[in-house]
């Protein structure tokens, strides 16, 4: 009898001491995914080869292993294995092909495991083990000027706006209609074979009025055609400037990631949200605050920082006036600079 009681006061007090441990690794870490995902080259078109990046941040007290799958909506893009030590951040990346069409862009982290020194590998789960999706659509672009057709007002970049190519009955998506070798918005007859440059042939005065004739008739093309030139070219910067930018923003969100995790204690408000719920203006609210406390001053500016220039980043309103008060005052000051040298 005694024997029994003192087996079942053993067992229940193993199964109490056990469930703190079971908790523990059912718990989620705080680990995961950063920000969303970024790309190499965006936009990007249809047959472009480019990189998909994420980056995952481990700020549990054990290192972590696992593998990262990259998806476009069902189907896998590819997938790579990680590993990573308490208190980093790491970049992963897939190459993918780009195909048409509208596409749903995530990463996630799956087989998930704790890995300490001695012990067996164990499964567990991390707060953000998915990046979220980003809607992305891939548009053709048939002249390879890095604007898609879409949003091209001449597809074909033969000088020729595609509402005018529709309305004379010429191809939008092809150069030269009729293959003669001379692109639509050079050519007289651009629907007839052979029929290019016809004043050559011509006596002087016919040449001559053959020739005023036509670019009577091409003027109002040809001022299209620069307009859409125009157009075009200044797409093409702004979707350059938009890609740094939001390339530049996911490099300094990952850096405002480490620093935050790092000195969370003094960030984080007393009795509030954690610091992986704080949005950009509460982070840099509370920064400010323990700036004008004393507390940890260098660390918690450089926090500051780091999310005005974020937020800066991310807002278009914000960041086109800063870049252009910036581009001029590094002009004017160029221009004082290599005046005297004149």
């Amino acid at each position: 009898m005694n024997k029994l009681c003192i087996f079942y006061f053993a067992a229940v007090g193993a199964i109490c001491l056990a469930q703190p441990a079971y908790a523990a690794s059912a718990e989620a870490l705080n680990a995961g995914f950063v920000s969303g995902i970024w790309y190499s080259r965006n936009p990007f078109f249809v047959g472009d080869q480019i990189r998909i990046y994420s980056a995952i941040h481990n700020q549990s007290q054990f290192d972590l292993v696992g593998k990262v799958k990259f998806f476009d909506g069902a189907s896998q893009i590819g997938e790579s294995d990680f590993s990573i030590i308490s208190g980093r951040v790491l970049e992963q990346w897939a190459d993918w092909k780009v195909t048409p069409g509208d596409h749903s862009l995530y990463v996630k982290i799956v087989d998930a495991k704790k890995s300490v020194v001695g012990k067996p590998l164990e499964s567990v789960t991390l707060k953000f083990d998915s990046s979220g999706t980003d809607q992305q659509f891939a548009d053709i672009d048939t002249d390879g000027d890095r604007i898609g057709d879409r949003e091209d007002a001449d597809d074909d970049n033969d000088g020729v706006p595609d509402a005018v190519e529709v309305k004379q009955g010429t191809d939008p998506l092809k150069k030269d209609t009729d293959g003669d070798g001379i692109p639509d918005g050079q050519d007289t007859y651009p629907l007839k074979v052979g029929a290019g440059s016809v004043e050559s042939a011509l006596p002087i005065e016919t040449a001559t009025e053959a020739k005023v004739l036509r670019e009577s008739k091409e003027s109002p093309v040809e001022q299209n055609a620069g307009v859409t030139a125009v157009k075009n070219t200044g797409l093409k910067v702004i979707g350059t400037i938009d890609s740094f930018a939001d390339s530049l923003k996911k490099k300094v969100e990952i850096k405002e990631i480490a620093l935050r995790d790092k000195i969370k204690e003094t960030v984080t408000p007393t009795g509030e949200k954690g610091d992986e719920s704080l949005s950009q203006a509460e982070i840099f609210d509370s920064a400010i605050e323990k700036i004008v406390s004393g507390q940890k001053a260098g660390q918690h500016i450089y926090l500051a920082a780091l999310s005005a220039v974020a937020f800066a980043l991310g807002n278009k309103f914000i960041f086109y006036p800063v870049l252009l008060i910036t581009s001029f005052l590094v002009i004017r000051y160029l221009v004082r600079f290599l005046r005297p040298m004149k």
